[in-house]
């Protein structure tokens, strides 16, 4: 997911990547909005009608990745700045929605009241956020949730094994076949992922 994001006043696109920490900059989006070096600070970020002041920012090369089709992002908002709130990424009407954190029992409230389920998550280290879950009849265990460049299930091979998924071969971005992904009370169907060679 991209977000429109203003940073000292330019503006530009950002993925949200749950995966990530901290408020990244492309460095040569940086350097336009008057940031200098690996690591630094933004004047002014705003997100929507949310303005943040003196917000600690770090580089990453983002316009080299080709994760988005023909836009390019021009930094990440990670979780770090995503605490701050209570954040929820609203895919099906493509918004961001971050709210004060004094409103989680409404918040609770008003999703049970819709017929959501909240599914608790936990956090380790300082940005690592995971839930419980299970692939096919495999055992639960813990997955990252990550919006950044996984896109769908991107299993271990410990994952994989368990669940009974066998890839073809050990390639790359190779799609081990579909699978039925449990989290909580909820459960998708005819799910595809990726297996990467790094053997984790």
């Amino acid at each position: 997911p991209l977000v429109h994001v203003n940073v000292n006043g330019h503006d530009a696109l950002f993925a949200i990547d749950t995966g990530a920490a901290d408020l990244s900059l492309d460095p040569a989006f940086a350097s336009a909005a008057g940031i200098a070096g690996p690591h630094g600070t933004a004047q002014s970020v705003q997100l929507g009608a949310i303005l943040m002041r003196n917000v600690p920012v770090d580089a990453l090369p983002t316009r080299t990745l080709k994760l988005w089709g023909r836009r390019q992002a021009d930094g990440v908002v990670g979780v770090r700045s995503l605490a701050h709130f209570l954040a929820t990424i609203d895919y099906v009407h493509h918004a961001l929605v971050l709210r004060p954190r004094t409103e989680a029992e409404e918040f609770e409230r008003d999703a049970a009241a819709h017929g959501a389920y909240v599914q608790p998550m936990v956090m380790f280290g300082d940005h690592l956020v995971f839930a419980r879950g299970r692939i096919n009849n495999g055992p639960d265990g813990w997955f990252a949730v990550n919006t950044g460049i996984v896109a769908g299930l991107g299993p271990s091979k410990v994952a994989l094994a368990d669940s009974g998924i066998s890839p073809k071969a050990a390639a790359a971005a190779e799609t081990p076949g579909l699978a039925a992904v449990v989290l909580g009370k909820r459960r998708v169907d005819n799910l595809g992922g990726l297996v990467a060679p790094s053997g984790n």
